[in-house]
């Protein structure tokens, strides 16, 4: 009798240390994946600000643009009246 408890606790042991590992393993899967998700938000938040400082450059340039243009239109215009 006693040797057949000893011998169910062995293999609960041994049963209690493979599940130990396998659930540090996925911990450490956990770990990562959160990490990564992690880097990847922070890279996203990255874009999202340099886009948002791309469109403020675009849309400098574009009234910079529409400006000039529109001091040149007349000339562009009045060549057109004169060929056509």
């Amino acid at each position: 009798m006693v040797d057949e408890l000893s011998r169910k606790a062995e293999k609960q042991k041994v049963l209690l240390k493979q599940k130990q590992i396998e659930a540090n393993q996925a911990m450490k899967m956990i770990t990562v994946s959160l990490e990564e998700k992690a880097n990847r938000k922070t890279e996203i938040e990255q874009l999202q600000k340099k886009c948002a400082e791309d469109e403020v450059q675009v849309n400098e340039r574009k009234v910079y643009v529409e400006e000039e243009l529109s001091g040149v239109q007349p000339e562009v215009d009045a060549a057109k009246a004169a060929v056509g």
